[in-house]
């Protein structure tokens, strides 16, 4: 006896839409999926795109993931360059735009998935002058634009001082261009503290030469137009390219309009299968809204996407797949110069009302005797009970110490497991503890320190 087909539409080609498809399809099940995606290009690595305009990666289609045609052999009706505009979950259908033809059709679901994303966020206190050359940069269309816009640039402003404003200045440095880049707090604010930024931004000076780069901190944007940019304190710089990345913020609209629950973080509510307020309606990726402590956020980081991508499609399927918090491990080499981070930074934590400690220690990553040793620092975070929630690593091997962080940090595990773990040593390649043990024990102090004070 044949099972019925189940149709399932996935809305959003990115990362979380794509894997929650091929998920579907990977079971050899009854699925008949639909990928509607308003992007010309089937999912590629938006981490990547920096490269791109470097040109360390030569052929955009490089960082494709999976072609149209991989897509559809496997099963997958995919719909490039359509638009959902519509859920009528009452009929369980989705009105689609093929922004081609303008043509509409309407699209019958037993399961849906939304992976709608997230868009640049574009100040509103910014007045932008017809004919300027502003760019935002989250997509490969606007990768490419601005790599064809290059041979023109002499000097670059860009708006923002997280990751992405970071990684693009220095593949435009690379380029030759002379680029300032305007902060409205200080750099990497939304990942790392202000004594940790400030640590950052010295070395990523240290490595470029003197008018290649500058950071301007604590300091706004009013006005952008043909070759300036206006600030707060009255300067204006000259710039041929003009870019603004000062954060995203969750595609929400449709699902807003169609009767689906936003959550008090701004993205789509779900509960711990990824199920929304509608019935056999689920959400992933940067859409959806996840908790940190109890506390609702937002997050924009592919590695959560892609796992969350898989468990939205499990629950379709039948299953019961529950997610945990996550960690929001991140990593990233700028300027030659590694940082990583988990949970949030302490400005952050105090907003929410969570309560923490804290221990910093910069150390050496190899013994005094090695003269190849380099300097990390590490800043742990835990709970005033002694749960680890965090850390903030700059330095070598940066990325792969996180990940020890947050495996127990994913096992809400305390600080005192960091000090028993057995590591590798080898003079030439690490130390007898870790700077991450090192942190560990100072720590560790602390909050006997903390415990035996609140007792008294």
């Amino acid at each position: 006896m044949t099972t019925k087909e189940m149709k399932v539409i996935v809305i959003g080609g990115g990362t979380a839409g794509t894997v929650a498809a091929l998920t579907l399809t990977g079971m050899r099940r009854n699925f008949n999926v639909t990928l509607i995606s308003l992007e010309k290009y089937p999912e590629y690595s938006r981490c990547s795109l920096p490269y791109i305009i470097s040109g360390k990666i030569k052929n955009y289609r490089d960082i494709i993931v999976y072609t149209e045609k991989f897509l559809e052999k496997v099963g997958i009706n995919v719909l490039l360059e359509h638009e959902a505009s519509k859920i009528d979950t009452r009929e369980k259908k989705v009105e689609v735009l093929n922004r081609r033809s303008n043509e509409v059709e309407y699209l019958k679901y037993d399961a849906l998935i939304i992976c709608t994303g997230s868009s640049p966020i574009i100040p509103r206190g910014i007045k932008i002058e017809d004919g300027a050359n502003v760019f935002t940069f989250s997509t490969l269309d606007d990768a490419l634009n601005i790599k064809r816009r290059i041979s023109k640039v002499d000097r670059s402003v860009i708006v923002g001082g997280g990751l992405i404003g970071l990684e693009l200045a220095e593949a435009l440095v690379e380029l030759g261009v002379h680029v300032t880049i305007v902060e409205r707090d200080w750099i990497l604010c939304s990942l790392l503290d202000e004594d940790i930024s400030s640590y950052v931004k010295g070395r990523i000076l240290e490595n470029c030469d003197h008018d290649s780069l500058k950071i301007l901190e604590k300091c706004t944007v009013t006005e952008i137009g043909d070759g300036y940019v206006k600030l707060g304190n009255g300067e204006t710089l000259e710039s041929d390219l003009t870019v603004i990345a000062t954060g995203v913020v969750p595609n929400v609209k449709l699902a807003r309009r169609s009767g689906i629950e936003i959550g008090k973080s701004g993205a789509i509510k779900v509960n711990a299968r990824l199920e929304t307020n509608v019935k056999q309606i689920y959400a992933a990726g940067d859409c959806a809204e996840s908790t940190f402590l109890g506390h609702p956020i937002r997050t924009a980081l592919g590695s959560i996407a892609f796992r969350r991508g898989i468990i939205a499609a499990m629950n379709v399927s039948g299953e019961n797949m529950c997610v945990k918090e996550p960690t929001l491990a991140m990593t990233s080499k700028i300027f030659n110069i590694e940082i990583a981070a988990a949970g949030l930074p302490s400005q952050t934590l105090s907003k929410m009302g969570i309560s923490f400690l804290f221990s910093k220690a910069k150390v050496d990553d190899k013994p005094s005797y090695i003269s190849e040793r380099k300097p990390v620092l590490v800043k742990l975070f835990s709970t005033s009970q002694g749960r680890v929630i965090g850390c903030q690593l700059v330095g070598e091997r940066a990325a792969t110490m996180i990940n020890e962080v947050s495996a127990v940090m994913y096992s809400a595990l305390p600080v005192s497991e960091l000090l028993h773990y057995e590591s590798a040593y080898a003079p030439l390649l690490s130390d007898i503890l870790s700077p991450i043990e090192k942190a560990a024990r100072k720590l560790q102090i602390r909050l006997k320190r903390s415990i035996m004070k609140s007792s008294m």
